[in-house]
């Protein structure tokens, strides 16, 4: 009975938590979802022929972020398949109504806002701290604050930036598939984290940069470790 209360306590903190993080990040970028297509975004939808073409077309598979052969010596070498073929099903489904690009962005940030949250809760569930500390206060703190932090603030706007926010997205969900394989190892999680980060480093290459956070979790895991275990010896001395 104590399990199954402890159980419903966390669904009900995390109904909770997504309520309140959605209501903020919703609030913060409400008023940008009328916003035109600007700069970059001409560029990279409006100009760009490997968005505003039919769905099966395969060529931006070998163009850059810009629709420019890749091969090309003027190319920007930007290589993001992912986001352009978001960019097209924005096309396909909306035309070139700029407010459907700026809901969808709007709306990948905050589904990584509810992931962050979401990751932060199973924080003891995956061992990385111990029952004192409020977890659902630190995922509602850090969920909020990554909504609202000013950084992001480009990369919503403007639509171009979706680049980085399925980056993070998939970087995410990549960093949570390989903590469940770390605690219950099998093959799913690792080709689901695979294809996870695969999809994050093709969503921008900045992606790659999960491999090195999980350098450091791995460096950090065992430098604790290490602390732990000589403290407890010198305690027992």
């Amino acid at each position: 009975n104590n399990i199954k209360n402890v159980e419903k306590t966390m669904k009900l903190n995390e109904r909770w938590i997504s309520a309140l993080i959605a209501i903020i990040t919703l609030l913060t970028y409400w008023n940008t979802i009328n916003h035109e297509f600007v700069f970059d975004d001409n560029l990279a939808i409006v100009q760009n022929e490997d968005v505003t073409t039919s769905l099966f077309d395969a060529s931006f598979l070998y163009h850059d972020f810009w629709g420019n052969n890749i091969k090309n010596v003027d190319s920007h070498k930007s290589y993001r398949p992912v986001t352009t073929f978001s960019f097209r099903l924005n096309y396909l489904w909306f035309g070139l109504a700029s407010y459907w690009y700026h809901a969808v962005n709007l709306v990948l940030h905050l589904i990584v806002c509810l992931v962050l949250a979401k990751l932060v809760l199973q924080f003891e569930v995956f061992g990385l701290v111990d029952s004192n500390y409020n977890l659902p206060m630190m995922s509602l703190v850090t969920g909020t604050l990554f909504a609202v932090h000013s950084i992001h603030v480009e990369a919503v706007t403007g639509i171009v930036g979706r680049c980085d926010i399925l980056a993070t997205l998939f970087g995410l969900i990549a960093f949570y598939l390989y903590l469940k394989d770390i605690q219950q190892a099998s093959i799913k999680w690792k080709i689901m984290y695979l294809l996870a980060i695969s999809l994050s480093i093709f969503s921008k290459e900045t992606g790659s940069m999960t491999l090195v956070i999980w350098g450091c979790y791995e460096l950090l895991l065992a430098l604790y470790h290490n602390n732990y275990k000589s403290l407890s010896v010198k305690t027992i001395q």
